[in-house]
């Protein structure tokens, strides 16, 4: 069975996907854990019916269950051509017993009102000192957890500082990127104006 037969509504198919409430939005399938060549990541390809299902076409807050025992909260995000990507850390993977080629079974919530982690005051420090804290707190909630997190698992001074650095240029480039984006708009205006 394919990954797109094997994706299904908790409480109904996959076609019926459209039709379940927003307050349902479960989804459980099976898939590969993969690492792609040459990459230091893992992932998993989150079906094309439940993208679709989950109603958000950037990326969408989840709750994922992983071989029944790994919980990841974080976001998952577009890939093209209308799929999602979720990335799988070291600990989830530990903790589902799974490695790169293994299929692995996924219950994905959707995740209505995700709850950002409280920012690391020296994170905070760094990020207004540099003008990009608006910026960071713009960009998705998984995201920013994700980072507040890896912060925080910090053992080293040497390595949280390290990690706060990381941190600020992931939101300076947001903030680049957002200026960017602002500056094409105008450009665009200003030529439909002539």
């Amino acid at each position: 069975m394919g990954v797109l037969q094997a994706a299904r509504l908790v409480k109904g198919g996959a076609r019926s996907a459209r039709a379940a409430s927003k307050s349902t939005r479960t989804f459980e399938f099976t898939t590969r854990l993969e690492r792609p060549d040459g990459s230091w990541f893992h992932r998993i390809m989150i079906p094309v019916a439940v993208s679709r299902a989950a109603g958000k076409r950037g990326p969408v807050p989840v709750v994922v269950l992983l071989n029944g025992v790994a919980e990841v909260r974080a976001s998952i995000v577009p890939c093209g051509g209308g799929r999602h990507r979720l990335l799988i850390n070291a600990r989830a993977r530990a903790e589902a017993k799974a490695k790169a080629g293994d299929r692995v079974a996924v219950e994905l919530r959707v995740d209505e009102s995700p709850v950002g982690d409280p920012m690391p005051h020296d994170l905070a420090h760094d990020l207004r000192r540099l003008d990009v804290l608006a910026a960071f707190e713009r960009l998705p909630i998984g995201k920013r957890n994700h980072i507040v997190r890896f912060i925080g698992e910090a053992v080293a001074e040497t390595t949280r500082e390290k990690r706060i650095a990381m941190a600020v240029e992931v939101a300076l480039a947001a903030s680049e990127k957002e200026f960017d984006r602002a500056n094409a708009v105008g450009k665009r205006r200003l030529s439909r104006a002539k």
